[in-house]
């Protein structure tokens, strides 16, 4: 069956032109899960995640020895959302897991932590049969949004872009849209300048992706957030992203104890405001502010972002903030510096619930 996804010269995306069911295809699932093309964003490309290859024999057991997640058992129909965190249990970077064989592993990442993640992960292999490379030149990262007939999170599915088989995997669905993530192999770069034209991010694609991903909220550490926070404080535990039963990994004792003592203060939540208010571009790293009803024109930091997206003038954040503090908020604001009462922002619910029972 020849695929119908062709890479567009003129508008420099890859677009689905016909019934995607002709492209993309679930392992062990049936190809009647997928919507129809109409439900299906254009492929625009996510420039700011990069990917580390893990290869060997030893490639499993030394990445299950270092991540939040279970990679031992790490399937080829799924993928694994993971960790990687300091001795404190502070996240250092965190990342999505794909099989791609029996002894090679992906890791999708932020780009801007990918360098130092690399370097550190290189100091504890010693001498497992292990290869670890930046393979970001390997694989471009595409991203796609789904607007209906959401699929569970973290699915693996194999999919023909410009006739070279590539993986596409999907991200936790937010109230509305679902993002996708794909890894097309570099190998088909020169097929797509055959036909006169690469895969760029398109503006309007690329703005939809993003508020999907942040509106899902789930979100991977950057630069920015680097060892902010405790797996806990963005939900991971909650949205698979740590496995209690796997065993030790750096920062192990802390991940548990902060789950079963009942230590976790702050959680990742979601926010909105109207990107005409703020006057410039909020990013990860900025802090959200909270009054109380007792002080209500006194706003203390109660959060931080951890990422962010603006689309049709509306601006969503995901933020880790203090429980307590944001319900006992009569009005959370951003960026409140001093003699300024920062832009208002509204509290909207997250789209999955908090798993109690681990």
């Amino acid at each position: 069956m020849k695929s119908s996804i062709e890479l567009q010269a003129t508008k420099g995306v890859v677009s689905t032109h016909n019934n995607p069911i002709n492209q993309i295809k679930g392992i062990g699932m049936s190809e009647q899960n997928f919507a129809t093309s109409s439900d299906t964003s254009p492929l625009v490309e996510l420039t700011h995640w990069g990917v580390i290859t893990a290869s060997g024999v030893d490639a499993a057991n030394f990445l299950h020895n270092q991540l939040s997640n279970d990679i031992v058992s790490l399937g080829e129909a799924q993928v694994h959302l993971a960790a990687f965190c300091n001795v404190k249990g502070r996240m250092q970077a965190s990342m999505v897991a794909m099989r791609l064989n029996t002894h090679d592993i992906a890791l999708v990442l932020h780009k801007d932590l990918l360098e130092k993640t690399l370097k550190r992960l290189s100091m504890f292999v010693m001498r497992a049969k292990c290869t670890l490379v930046d393979a970001s030149d390997a694989y471009k990262v595409l991203g796609c949004v789904r607007s209906s007939n959401h699929l569970p999170a973290w699915q693996r599915h194999t999919m023909q872009v410009n006739g070279v088989s590539s993986s596409l995997f999907t991200w936790p669905a937010s109230h509305k849209d679902q993002a996708c993530v794909v890894l097309y192999p570099q190998h088909g770069a020169s097929h797509a300048q055959a036909e006169g034209g690469t895969i760029a991010a398109d503006a309007p694609a690329l703005a939809a992706w993003h508020h999907a991903y942040v509106a899902s909220g789930v979100t991977l550490v950057s630069e920015a957030t680097f060892e902010a926070f405790v797996p806990q404080m963005l939900n991971y535990e909650s949205v698979g992203g740590v496995n209690f039963k796997k065993g030790c990994y750096p920062g192990q004792e802390v991940v548990a104890r902060s789950q079963f003592r009942g230590a976790i203060k702050r959680r990742a939540m979601l926010g909105e405001l109207n990107a005409g208010e703020t006057g410039g571009v909020p990013g990860a790293g900025d802090e959200v502010f909270a009054n109380t009803a007792e002080a209500p024109d006194v706003f203390e930091a109660c959060g931080v972002v951890a990422s962010v997206a603006t689309r049709d003038a509306t601006t969503v954040l995901c933020f880790s903030g203090q429980s307590a503090a944001v319900q006992a908020a009569t009005e959370l604001r951003l960026a409140c510096s001093e003699g300024s009462q920062g832009y208002a922002m509204q509290l909207i619910d997250v789209p999955y619930a908090l798993l109690t029972d681990i």
